[in-house]
């Protein structure tokens, strides 16, 4: 079988990796430049060889519901191949997550897997329309396929031989800034550590070693929080004495842009798209529900 993913998050790279071993044809889309979403790697500093996490995320069963059947999206997991571990440092959550403290997971090599797969086609582009007719779904110059798996966010504009609509799309921007530091801020953070909250000027932040020939350093990432964007990367870790305590090696700021469908959005629409058997809308907000979400694919 033939298939096509838009988009590269983690539930289309964990799926078309498990479609692939079943001997599929198996191609994904990507209009951005890194594939892995909001778990994409990058070498932010030239001191650094080896591609790491460019922002911060972790599993975590956010209700009773995924708490219960978190070992079945291990399992998800474990058929793909993706390495994970409990990460070895206490976490700090909201506490409305802090009863599932002993569930918290690391995933972040999930990336690697995937790159690491050549027997997946990747392609840099986007698609702009979709026709259906009984035998197949024709993918504007991309060829040709027999089922196609996207994000429920609709990232096409027009469903040709079906209806046409016109899709909404609202964008939420947020910035992360990494610090390279010097390695005896490990003797505070030993290995990992993870909170949410984390100060002021950052909601979300992780600290953890990176080696380079031989050398060891301390990395922080921080996510900054809403109210401090404007402000300038010098002020946020100024203001922020967990990290300005340290002297800060080097430092980057980045920046991800999440897509969401507007309020005004008709639910209907979605539901007439569902109802193509050809098109497969994927759930890709939550890691936990969106992992259990896969079960029917495989």
């Amino acid at each position: 079988m033939k298939i096509l993913f838009l988009g590269s998050s983690p539930i289309s790279l964990i799926l078309a990796s498990l479609l692939k071993k079943s001997s599929n044809d198996v191609t994904i889309i990507e209009n951005r430049r890194n594939i892995g979403g909001a778990w994409r790697l990058g070498k932010p500093f030239s001191q650094i060889k080896t591609p790491i996490p460019i922002y911060n995320n972790i599993m975590i069963p956010c209700n009773e519901l995924e708490s219960a059947n978190f070992s079945r999206a291990l399992k998800l997991l474990d058929l793909a191949g993706v390495s994970y571990e409990k990460p070895n440092l206490p976490i700090v959550v909201p506490k409305e997550f802090d009863k599932f403290q002993y569930r918290k997971i690391n995933i972040e090599p999930l990336i690697n897997l995937i790159v690491n797969q050549k027997n997946i086609n990747f392609i840099r582009g986007k698609v702009n329309n979709l026709k259906v007719n009984d035998q197949s779904i024709e993918v504007d110059n991309f060829g040709i396929y027999d089922q196609v798996f996207m994000p429920d966010t609709i990232p096409f504009k027009k469903l040709s031989n079906n209806f046409d609509f016109k899709v909404s799309h609202k964008y939420i921007r947020s910035e992360h800034i990494h610090c390279l530091l010097p390695e005896s801020s490990l003797s505070l953070y030993p290995n990992t550590f993870y909170s949410q909250p984390f100060s002021t000027t950052f909601d979300r932040g992780s600290f953890f070693s990176v080696s380079c020939n031989e050398k060891i350093y301390g990395l922080f990432r921080g996510r900054v929080s809403r109210e401090f964007k404007k402000w300038k990367t010098n002020e946020i870790i100024d203001n922020c004495p967990v990290i300005s305590q340290f002297k800060i090696l080097s430092k980057k700021r980045f920046i991800y842009i999440s897509t969401y469908l507007s309020d005004t959005y008709p639910e209907d629409l979605k539901n007439k798209i569902k109802s193509i058997s050809r098109i497969n809308l994927l759930r890709t907000d939550q890691l936990v529900a969106s992992l259990l979400s896969l079960e029917k694919y495989i």
